[in-house]
């Protein structure tokens, strides 16, 4: 309601307020402020359940990220929308793979952020066959975040697509999904992976259509789509996939009924384990709620590994969801 006060501007007031917070003028600062909120808040509620972007949003004079007022906007946005919508949920977007400099946007301000750290980590060691990298990142990201507010992802419409990192190697791609989506929090699977498309630079080139069918544009739609289709469209695509018992879509659909009907994976607590492999290429973590435990173990190399056993390991904190 105290956001509903805050004065909307005009496209010149607001060009006009935004020189003199270029010419550090504080007031003129909070003006602005409580401009953007007013106007975020109530384009957020139109779009209360149907998802909302925001871009970045107070710069401090030479200062464009990680701004105290940006943490002050997010604050008062992340409230207004919580008394909106008890039920809602806000994600955020810090590009900055620092875990340190993630952690002071919590507590109080959106309810999750992506973990970008475990994403880049995730698809190196499926890359690479090395677990190292990967058991940092995510040792770091559980004792560092709030338990269940962190999600996991392995590329989004600014990367190059996963299948692509992976040089086409579907087996590889099965085990950065299979890591990924054994992790806290709400996981996102950017449209296109769960089938292998591929995607380098430019951006438009990250974004091209979804594949459904081999049939005229995709079976997207019956008008011309916005960028062309990849090569290999007539067969990689979601009709063809789903006939497949192995296919990658198939595995990412056992992935996700299995994260669903196990509460120790969808809501539980994480703590890493040790492994005896001396190759280097496995992971390990629990999982558990009050029902149940799972142990996940994830090798990310190319040879059979065994008898192998895991421990967890006392210098890491639990942490729950």
């Amino acid at each position: 309601r105290e956001i509903q006060r805050y004065p909307l501007l005009t496209v010149a007031e607001e060009k006009a307020l935004a020189r003199d917070v270029q010419a550090h003028d504080y007031d003129a600062r909070e003006r602005l402020i409580r401009h953007n909120l007013r106007l975020v808040v109530s384009v957020a509620k139109r779009w209360a359940g149907r998802g909302l972007t925001l871009p970045d949003l107070v710069e401090e004079g030479n200062v464009l990220q990680h701004t105290k007022g940006t943490h002050d906007v997010l604050r008062q946005f992340g409230n207004s929308i919580r008394a909106q919508s008890p039920g809602s949920f806000t994600i955020g977007e810090m590009s900055d793979a620092s875990p340190q400099i993630l952690a002071t946007y919590y507590s109080d301000q959106l309810d999750a952020y992506f973990a970008f750290e475990v994403a880049f980590a995730t698809v190196d060691a499926a890359r690479s066959g090395n677990a190292a990298g990967f058991i940092r990142a995510l040792s770091e990201a559980n004792a560092t975040f709030p338990a269940g507010r962190w999600s996991s992802f392995l590329t989004n419409h600014d990367h190059v697509r996963v299948m692509t990192q992976l040089s086409g190697d579907v087996a590889k791609a099965r085990v950065a999904a299979s890591a990924m989506l054994m992790l806290p929090g709400l996981p996102f699977v950017y449209y296109g992976e769960e089938i292998g498309m591929l995607g380098d630079k430019p951006d438009e080139m990250l974004r091209n259509p979804m594949q459904w069918r081999g049939q005229a544009s995709g079976g997207v739609r019956t008008g011309k789509p916005w960028e062309a289709l990849r090569p290999y469209w007539m067969t990689k695509n979601v009709a063809v996939q789903d006939k497949d018992a192995v296919s990658l879509l198939n595995h990412y659909r056992r992935l996700i009924r299995l994260r669903n009907a196990h509460s120790a994976l969808n809501g539980g607590f994480l703590e890493i384990a040790a492994t005896t492999d001396a190759g280097g290429t496995t992971a390990a973590w629990l999982r558990s709620s009050t029902s149940e435990n799972v142990l996940v173990l994830v090798n990310f190399g190319a040879r059979d590994v065994g008898p192998l056993s895991a421990a967890i390991s006392p210098s890491v904190g639990r942490s729950g969801e």
